[in-house]
């Protein structure tokens, strides 16, 4: 929270507000930058309140956009950076770690139709292991690609059949055991 008496900015450190552009910055300063905890409201609509470094949105902070989309959660040099929770204006929200603005390490996305993923990312695509939970209910857990079930996994359809074994680019591929609820099962190869 800010403790100071808010006055038009006129000098290098203290608390103050700064009108530039017509967007607003309302808190402290340090050698006439944002430094500490501050509260920074653009034209464009979009709001950030936190702590601030050298200027840049550094720290913990909120930042809400035009349209209801909002962050919550750890920034560096301007940007997501830590862990934080970024809601988009469709109900889509991701809840994790982030490295420079883009999902990195564990995390776990949620869209509007029910669809999620629990696991790793890196530059914002699913990497490593983790579980999808598709719009239909249908299941992956194993290994991902850029974004794709690739590497060893294990896929559950809504219906009971299951299929455990190699997938490349998002298909069985190579080595692996498919069963279906009626018993039948087949081990071998999977070119698809």
């Amino acid at each position: 929270k800010m403790s100071c008496d808010f006055q038009v900015f006129m000098g290098v450190d203290g608390c103050g507000i700064e009108i530039v552009d017509g967007n607003t910055y309302e808190g402290h300063f340090k050698n006439g930058l944002a430094e500490g905890h501050g509260k920074k409201t653009w034209v464009t609509g979009e709001c950030y309140i936190g702590e601030w470094r050298d200027g840049l949105r550094h720290g913990r902070g909120e930042c809400t956009y035009q349209g209801g989309a909002k962050y919550t959660g750890q920034f560096a040099d301007g940007t997501f950076h830590g862990q934080g929770r970024f809601k988009w204006c469709d109900s889509t929200y991701y809840e994790g770690s982030w490295v420079y603005g883009r999902e990195e390490g564990l995390g776990t996305k949620v869209w509007p139709d029910s669809e999620s993923y629990k696991g790793h990312w890196k530059e914002g695509l699913r990497n490593g292991q983790g579980k999808a939970v598709f719009a239909n209910q249908d299941c992956y857990q194993g290994d991902f690609l850029d974004g794709q079930e690739h590497g060893q996994g294990l896929y559950t359809w809504v219906d009971g059949e299951v299929f455990g074994g190699e997938f490349v680019d998002g298909k069985p591929h190579g080595l692996g055991v498919k069963s279906w609820p009626d018993g039948e099962r087949y081990s071998g190869d999977w070119f698809e």
